[in-house]
């Protein structure tokens, strides 16, 4: 009875211990995903310069737009330069702006405000009618990835005021210490591969020098049966041949013998 009792609560310790370390593993792939998300704004706030705020606003507008976040970056970053040597006097840069109906004037007073800008530009792309004209406008403005840029300010300032609130709402909107957070993370989990690799390469050398060793062991003794071999598959072979040539003969005195009997039945 008892014994029945401890295998049960046994069965039992088990489960949840396979439970505890199934939900430890996602919790853990969990953290890595989400890090990983982080990280890759954090990497993107060094490319371009603009906050984690802005960034994080503007991977919720790109995700519900289904537009890439990598896309969405690099057009942010053509305007900038667009914008920067706009108000140094390129008379290219200008153009480009002046053709949309935006002066410099007014993208200064929008300043570093990212959405401030997007929204200007969006209001202004929303009045091109004509859609070849409004990529060619898109192109000169965000570069390749002018097209991508439409689709994310296909509803004016007021789609992307309402897209930037409704990531505060949903919490996607990542600070500068969770970022921080993750990118520790991240290099932690990096250093822990690289202790992991370092116990692989204590072991790997203390076995490499005795698997050489066997290896070495094993080509002597492929190579000393190597003669023995060979003179044994000639001894098969003679006697294959000499087994074949018996029955060979055996047949042909059966086909004789055949051709006697009923052969000569026929010529009767």
């Amino acid at each position: 009875h008892f014994s029945r009792v401890f295998s049960g609560v046994g069965g039992i310790v088990a489960k949840v211990g396979a439970a505890a370390v199934a939900t430890g593993v996602a919790f853990v792939g969990l953290a890595k995903a989400m890090a990983n998300v982080q990280d890759h704004i954090n990497d993107l706030h060094k490319r371009t310069g603009q906050s984690i705020q802005s960034l994080s606003e503007l991977s919720h507008i790109a995700e519900i737009t289904n537009t890439s976040m990598d896309g969405l970056a690099n057009g942010m970053r053509f305007l900038q330069r667009n914008m920067a040597m706009a108000g140094q006097g390129s008379i290219e840069s200008v153009k480009a702006f002046r053709d949309l109906g935006v002066s410099t004037q007014l993208l200064k007073a929008a300043g570093d405000n990212v959405g401030a800008t997007l929204g200007i530009l969006a209001d202004r792309f929303q009045q091109v009618q004509d859609p070849a004209e409004r990529t060619r406008l898109a192109m000169q403005i965000f570069g390749r990835g002018g097209s991508e840029m439409l689709q994310v300010m296909s509803e004016g300032s007021e789609g992307l005021r309402r897209l930037a609130a409704d990531a505060h709402y949903l919490g996607v909107v990542m600070s500068e210490q969770g970022v921080a957070n993750a990118a520790e993370f991240n290099d932690q989990l990096d250093r822990v591969k690289g202790a992991v690799k370092g116990v692989s390469l204590a072991v790997a050398n203390e076995w490499i020098p005795i698997l050489t060793g066997f290896s070495k062991a094993m080509v002597d003794v492929i190579v000393s049966w190597r003669e023995p071999l060979r003179e044994f598959s000639g001894v098969a072979l003679k006697g294959l041949l000499t087994v074949y040539a018996v029955i060979e003969g055996v047949v042909v005195k059966i086909a004789s013998v055949f051709k006697t009997l009923f052969g000569g039945g026929k010529g009767a």
